[in-house]
């Protein structure tokens, strides 16, 4: 349930994706540069979740469901929230993603 967590939670930022989506659909819409979403490093999103923007780590799944998450304003080892087949409000990348590289997307 990562899509609906993303979406609940960006919504409260006064950010809009679109719903209903699934994850890999909210990635591929963040990716094209929808409403000012633009690909950074992991430290930039970080920076950005700092600054109060928004910012999220994603992994697109070409062979089924990605996943999608909310990147957090902490210092240090960058922490999102999330939901899926764990879930919670502040956990390491790792935590979230295992082994899985993701992208991060900010918005201004």
């Amino acid at each position: 349930w990562c899509n609906k967590a993303a979406y609940l939670m960006l919504k409260e930022l006064g950010v809009f994706l679109p719903w209903p989506k699934l994850a890999n659909e909210l990635i591929a819409w963040i990716d094209a540069g929808n409403d000012g979403w633009y690909s950074v490093s992991e430290g930039n999103a970080q920076a950005a979740a700092l600054r109060g923007e928004p910012a999220v780590a994603t992994w697109y799944n070409l062979g089924g469901s990605g996943h999608i998450a909310l990147v957090l304003p902490y210092e240090g080892e960058v922490q999102i929230a999330q939901a899926g087949a764990s879930n919670f409000n502040r956990g390491s990348v790792r935590r979230g993603f295992g082994s899985k590289r993701p992208a991060y997307y900010a918005r201004d």
